[in-house]
């Protein structure tokens, strides 16, 4: 399951700001944090690679929101069984 740290920066226009954070308040893998002025930080929770991905997509397209910033994150559960099997490992075997 990858978790993911992120800040986001919002926008300064509050109609395109209250829209995106209505969006990301009722999203099931979103936790929300704290406001800091225009900059919020959330918790993304997924329970695949495929699905944190989609999130992110999501969140990069959301009117409201102009910046994603990772500040950490953890994808162990999700990390193939065989380390060697992974697509980055893989590239010069046959």
């Amino acid at each position: 399951m990858p978790v993911s740290g992120l800040i986001l920066s919002l926008s300064d226009d509050r109609r395109l700001r209250d829209g995106a954070l209505e969006a990301i308040n009722q999203h099931t893998a979103v936790s929300l944090g704290e406001m800091q002025g225009l900059r919020l930080p959330i918790v993304v929770d997924t329970p695949d690679s495929d699905a944190d991905r989609e999130v992110w997509q999501w969140l990069h397209e959301l009117p409201g929101v102009l910046f994603v910033d990772l500040v950490c994150t953890d994808a162990s559960d999700d990390a193939p069984e065989d380390p060697t099997d992974h697509p980055l490992t893989r590239t010069g075997r046959t």
